[in-house]
């Protein structure tokens, strides 16, 4: 529980029951203020991963002398671990993955468990990220590398770091494939791009604190397949039939990248590049043959943290359809977000 406040009196007990004490969790074991300051011989978990030299809360004096006075208002710092590991599942909860699972620690060392039923109606949790999550797997927008999960006890404090080290980041949409050089609908027309998905779900309210050198990064759109095209002549002297496939699409940013789509058949179209954690890949080439031309590929999303939706196809320097039978162009794939708030 959060401690009294005001002028209300703290007991030693108390005291015992929110921080515990030194070598036992007991209910009746000795209480020593002085072993609170963090600068005491027997106080640990004052670092853990970027973050260092903790208090047992804000305002409790590190050093020095120290009273009950102090403990005004004051609660349980738990700091949950995802700085020693990371993962790659979609949706990987801090919650049920981690603090439901044990990993976490607490500052002072005092106590040896934490669940909802010593809860005692307050804590504080300090969710320190610093190593890599991505989101494997996942194809939706709305999915996300890492989520603060639900079912959290009330009156939970949640102070939420990413250290230096910190990536989380959507998965990047695949590239949509180039459309082949044919006459026959629908095979012209070049496919969409995949979507991206979301890095970072939260609880609306939350905020959080974000060292130098962290990401969180919302997955590129997928571009979307350049259109075929196919241009057949008849005549006395025979039959002259031109075909020229579309590019395939760029990969999206994120972790992990989006893949290239394949370029359509006919006139050396060329595939999509993928993405890269830093940029969506570029859309491949059009088909050239003779009068036929594709369009180009579209390029893959992802310049920026922010995410970008995959372009339709690249206009700059693609040739557009001709012939008589043009095939449409595939719609980009949309970025997802960097944070979702639930």
């Amino acid at each position: 529980m959060t401690l009294p406040t005001g002028e209300s009196p703290v007991s030693f007990s108390q005291i015992r029951d929110e921080f515990g004490t030194a070598g036992t969790d007991s209910a009746t074991a000795p209480v020593r203020l002085g072993q609170y300051r963090r600068d005491d011989s027997s106080f640990t978990n004052k670092n853990l991963g970027e973050l260092t030299n903790l208090p047992l809360d804000t305002g409790i004096p590190t050093s020095g002398s120290i009273n009950v006075d102090a403990f005004h208002g004051k609660k349980l710092n738990t700091v949950i671990d995802l700085y020693e590991t990371g993962s790659s599942n979609y949706n990987h909860n801090v919650k049920t993955n981690r603090f439901d699972a044990g990993n976490y620690d607490f500052v002072g060392g005092y106590r040896d468990s934490l669940s909802p039923s010593t809860w005692q109606g307050g804590k504080k949790l300090i969710v320190h990220i610093n190593n890599t999550f991505g989101s494997n797997g996942a194809s939706n927008v709305n999915d996300v590398a890492l989520t603060i999960g639900d079912g959290w006890p009330a009156n939970t404090d949640f102070q939420i770091d990413l250290g230096s080290s910190a990536v989380i980041a959507g998965r990047g949409g695949n590239g949509g494939n180039g459309g082949a050089g044919t006459d026959e609908s629908p095979g012209f027309n070049g496919s969409n791009g995949g979507n991206g998905t979301s890095a970072l779900a939260l609880e609306t309210g939350m905020t959080y604190d974000i060292a130098s050198g962290g990401q969180i990064i919302a997955g590129g759109g997928g571009g979307g397949g350049g259109a075929g095209a196919s241009q057949d002549d008849s005549s006395f002297f025979g039959s002259d039939n031109d075909e020229a496939g579309g590019g395939g699409g760029g990969g999206g940013r994120g972790l992990p990248a989006g893949s290239g789509g394949s370029g359509g058949s006919g006139g050396s179209a060329q595939d999509g590049s993928a993405g890269s954690l830093s940029a969506g890949g570029e859309g491949g080439a059009h088909g050239v043959d003779d009068e036929c031309t594709g369009t180009e590929g579209g390029n893959g999303g992802g310049s920026g943290s922010a995410g970008a939706d995959g372009d339709p196809r690249n206009t700059g320097t693609g040739g557009s359809p001709s012939g008589n039978a043009d095939g449409n162009p595939g719609e980009g794939g949309a970025a997802g977000s960097q944070i979702i708030y639930f």
